[in-house]
């Protein structure tokens, strides 16, 4: 309840991580939920349970607003839209951005606030967060979003991959069998050692193969994890995979 003092800005919050930043600046009571997207999103962003939804487009540029200030602003564009963000945070507010340092995006000093906290925040993988997510998921109380067209085979990998620098409409989604081809296992377990996984063993692969449900389920839970945000694609790749 507290958190209904709260005024957030979200820029593309259509975006695969900016549709659960709306729904989660919901759940978190934020007494105002302003978002940028395309017109074509607005509909969505909306449902979603933002208060006010602007084409970025024509209001990217915030004339129109009325002078309206955020006690937070979330971007995911960065660029012109993170120097505009800047003019429209409260005094003591926060700017923070997914997408570019905030700092360097910042415009002459006398159009902003010069009591703003800035943060340039870098997405990774949680396995931790995205249970946290998963269980809401599981509860209904907050929705994944993907289009069919996003959903892609294990084969098409690369092409899941470049979606994602195409600024889709929430999540791309590789589908993974429920029993991965064992040929991926060294590069899925390169990849998580990139991103501080040590956890994933070789008991896990022998887990992931025997007849209990359960085990099976953990196993392809990882592979979830670690699909999500890949670094480096080239590495990460079907067809660059060891054989057998």
């Amino acid at each position: 309840a507290w958190n209904t003092w709260a005024s957030i800005l979200i820029t593309g919050a259509a975006t695969p991580a900016g549709v659960w930043a709306v729904q989660l600046a919901k759940l978190a009571g934020a007494g105002r939920i302003a978002a940028t997207c395309a017109a074509e999103h607005m509909d969505l962003v909306r449902s979603l349970g933002a208060d006010e939804v602007y084409d970025w487009s024509k209001e990217g540029n915030l004339r129109d607003w009325g002078g309206k200030k955020f006690a937070i602003v979330l971007d995911f564009m960065g660029g012109t839209t993170l120097t505009r963000a800047w003019t429209v945070v409260e005094k003591m507010g926060r700017i923070l951005s997914v997408a570019d340092n905030p700092i360097e995006a910042k415009p002459s000093p006398y159009l902003v606030n010069p009591d703003v906290t800035h943060i340039n925040f870098r997405l990774r993988n949680s396995p931790a967060a995205l249970q946290v997510v998963a269980d809401l998921a599981d509860r209904g109380l907050a929705n994944p979003v993907c289009d069919d067209w996003d959903m892609f085979a294990w084969e098409n990998f690369q092409t899941a991959t470049d979606r994602l620098f195409s600024h889709p409409r929430g999540q791309v989604v590789l589908v993974l069998d429920t029993n991965p081809p064992i040929s991926e296992i060294s590069i899925l377990q390169e990849h998580g050692r990139k991103w501080y996984m040590n956890d994933f063993t070789e008991d896990n692969i022998e887990k992931a193969y025997d007849e209990d449900p359960s085990e099976r389920f953990t196993f392809t839970r990882w592979l979830r994890y670690v699909g999500s945000n890949p670094p480096d694609p080239p590495v990460f790749s079907p067809s660059t995979a060891t054989q057998p």
